[in-house]
């Protein structure tokens, strides 16, 4: 039996000298494996900071965008906004002149328009200062009994034809130079 267990003996061995090989091979296969995992994981987690870098600098950019944006858009408001009020505050002055000024300056509204003769209407404040204006021009000239409903400025009529010389069309006319005007004198770096 020696003979049979010495067979037995070294078959076993030879089992355990495959398995042992077997296990090395397969030791370093996991190994290896493992390796090309761990470098594809480093590969993927890289591409994915990568990517999240990007978003990142992506989004980041689309806000600083966003609020350069919103911060042309909000002085831009506030820049109308002065130029509104420097228009209105120039239409008041206009209205707010004094007596022989207002007569000055509807006199060569008047002669402006290139009218001979005709009607004038007046806002109530300014009726007596347009009866001075209505003398100044002399024949073939009246002022009208019924005020206007205008803040200042006057209503030239002749015959059919009527010209609205009021502060307010005038103003509104003249909107784009006025306010171009405004933005020059008071952001002149904003060229």
């Amino acid at each position: 039996m020696d003979g049979i267990e010495a067979i037995i003996e070294h078959i076993l061995a030879d089992a355990r000298e495959k398995a042992s090989q077997i296990e090395v091979a397969a030791s370093e296969q996991v190994a290896l494996i493992l390796s090309e995992a761990d470098k594809e994981c480093a590969i993927i987690r890289q591409a994915g900071e990568q990517k999240a870098s990007q978003a990142a600098e992506t989004l980041l950019n689309r806000v600083k965008s966003q609020a350069a944006l919103e911060s042309r858009r909000t002085l831009l408001e506030v820049r109308q906004s002065l130029i509104d009020e420097v228009i209105a505050g120039a239409t008041s002055q206009l209205s707010q002149l004094r007596d022989p000024e207002k007569k000055d300056l509807y006199l060569q509204m008047i002669q402006a328009a290139g009218a001979l003769g005709g009607t004038v209407v007046a806002n109530a404040q300014d009726q007596a200062v347009m009866q001075d204006v209505v003398q100044a021009l002399g024949q073939g000239w009246k002022l009208q009994g019924e005020s206007g409903n205008f803040s200042g400025g006057l209503v030239l009529s002749r015959g059919r034809i009527e010209e609205n010389l009021t502060f307010d069309l005038l103003v509104r006319n003249l909107r784009p130079q006025l306010a171009a005007l405004a933005a020059g004198i008071l952001f002149p770096d904003a060229g």
